[in-house]
């Protein structure tokens, strides 16, 4: 299906990006977990990686299928360049999907590159502001990208 929209072609482009994965309770939390998986021998893309289906509500992605390919494309680019999970591994990942949407993407790549930065780069930067993610993802990422210069008064909402 062609998509119609820069959110189509970016939820088409997740999944593609997304390695094998699946559902699990006891996906891992941490980087050291996430390491920790790797290291008992299983390998990106050939077996299936953990990951959390929570919080899969009010996502900026339109079905929870999409959302958890999401993640495991993000932790995949965490183990791939050996980023952390701390603030500057999460700004390091989300730099390194907004790359990457920025080349594959066409007519699409600009608009889809803002999205999924402000999901990555704008959450992270809310959560080291606020001490929590936004309740409502949805909200707070349409909020982001229509922003423009008022970005920074996005980011300093502590009610979103």
């Amino acid at each position: 299906m062609r998509p119609q929209t820069a959110l189509q072609a970016l939820e088409q482009f997740i999944h593609a990006q997304a390695p094998k994965h699946h559902i699990s309770p006891n996906a891992p939390d941490t980087f050291a977990e996430l390491k920790a998986w790797r290291d008992e021998g299983n390998i990106l893309g050939v077996d299936s990686l953990p990951v959390s289906g929570d919080h899969c509500e009010q996502t900026i992605y339109r079905d929870r299928a999409t959302n958890v390919a999401f993640r495991a494309w993000h932790d995949a680019i965490h183990l791939a360049h050996d980023y952390g999970t701390d603030f500057e591994g999460e700004i390091a990942t989300a730099s390194e999907h907004a790359r990457r949407v920025l080349d594959s993407l066409g007519v699409f790549a600009d608009e889809a590159a803002a999205i999924i930065t402000a999901d990555t780069a704008g959450q992270s930067i809310y959560h080291n502001r606020h001490g929590r993610f936004p309740t409502d993802q949805r909200k707070f990422v349409r909020e982001f990208v229509a922003g423009g210069e008022r970005r920074g008064a996005v980011l300093a909402n502590a009610t979103l």
